[in-house]
């Protein structure tokens, strides 16, 4: 559980004034906001999670950081296309509608 949600999860239970309840809704929309924004390559997770990654300028694909070879890995592939220098979360896929 992050620092955010505990907060929350705390803070909310107490009678909390207005002006606070606004100040953690900001904080918790700050961290939406990072959650789903691009990120300096610096940031990105480095333990094979699949993340979308950019140069920022030619081209936005899948990829995972491949410790084996201490490379960035895109769509299986290392060559050919520059380093990225931006990642993002991969969206969440669309609940499956059951008939």
């Amino acid at each position: 559980m992050s620092d955010l949600t505990q907060r929350a999860d705390r803070e909310m239970l107490a009678d909390m004034p207005s002006r606070e309840i606004q100040q953690l809704i900001r904080d918790l929309l700050a961290a939406l906001a990072l959650a789903t924004e691009w990120q300096p390559i610096e940031t990105a997770p480095m333990d094979a999670t699949e993340v979308l990654l950019s140069d920022g300028l030619t081209y936005t694909r899948t990829g995972w950081f491949a410790m084996r070879v201490n490379k960035w890995s895109i769509d299986c592939a290392t060559v050919g296309l520059p380093m990225p220098t931006l990642w993002a979360h991969l969206p969440k896929l669309p609940a499956k509608k059951t008939t």
